[in-house]
């Protein structure tokens, strides 16, 4: 990598992981195999994660007929896809939280953009490969972490960016590999490779620009082209 990537990848490990809770949340997401009492005792754990989910659960919006106490009551309201999906998202989002980013980095077009890219990842899975449907869903609400970081670590380089793409009518990874010769991908992968995260998913982020460049597997190959799709 250049320099401008070790600047970034250094900052980077700098960078506080998110809490254990919040960390462990993401990785049983991101796990088709993780079974419920595990979520919940996880989620049961953080009291400030706790009372969010169950503000959701008691909103007029579900109407339930009783007060909901638990996280274990909450999963009946809520369903199993729709906790992980408000576990995740309320950690990510106190994670994002602790770091200030640049000034005018539209958070809430990200926000909306990761969330619309997780369901639809997650949709286009239920028809090709359902066993792995909630990885989907984590690798679409990540795959444009690394846009955050940049704001973070390189705001001048992201603005210029930014503005510049918005100007030429092109997609904003076209310039990063341009004029940092990376993209946010790399650096988004990076980022969660520090945490841990299953190395396919971390190939995902990698590689979700960078289709045809990608040697590895045919199964790998094809998680990633589904991201791909989902963030057209």
């Amino acid at each position: 990598m250049n320099e401008r990537f070790n600047e970034i990848a250094a900052k980077i490990d700098r960078f506080p992981s998110p809490n254990p809770v919040e960390l462990k949340v993401i990785h049983l997401c991101a796990d088709p195999q993780t079974m419920v009492s595990t979520l919940v005792k996880t989620i049961s754990a953080d009291q400030s994660l706790t009372a969010k989910i169950l503000r959701i659960a008691n909103s007029n919006y579900f109407n339930y007929p009783r007060v909901v106490h638990s996280i274990d009551s909450a999963v009946v309201v809520l369903g199993l896809d729709l906790l992980k999906d408000a576990a995740l998202s309320i950690s990510m989002h106190h994670y994002y939280k602790q770091f200030k980013s640049l000034e005018h980095f539209d958070f809430q077009y990200l926000w909306h953009h990761s969330i619309l890219t997780a369901l639809v990842s997650r949709a286009l899975a239920e028809q090709t490969d359902p066993a792995q449907r909630e990885l989907y869903y984590v690798a679409g609400f990540l795959h444009d972490i690394g846009k955050w970081v940049e704001s973070v670590t390189i705001p001048d380089n992201y603005h210029f960016l930014v503005e510049k793409s918005a100007r030429e009518r092109v997609r904003l990874f076209q310039n990063e590999r341009k004029f940092l010769k990376f993209h946010h991908g790399e650096v988004g992968s990076y980022l969660i490779q520090k945490w841990n995260l299953p190395e396919n998913l971390v190939i995902m982020l990698r590689y979700h620009h960078d289709l045809e460049a990608f040697s590895g597997d045919e199964t790998q190959w094809q998680q990633i082209r589904l991201l791909y799709l989902g963030n057209l």
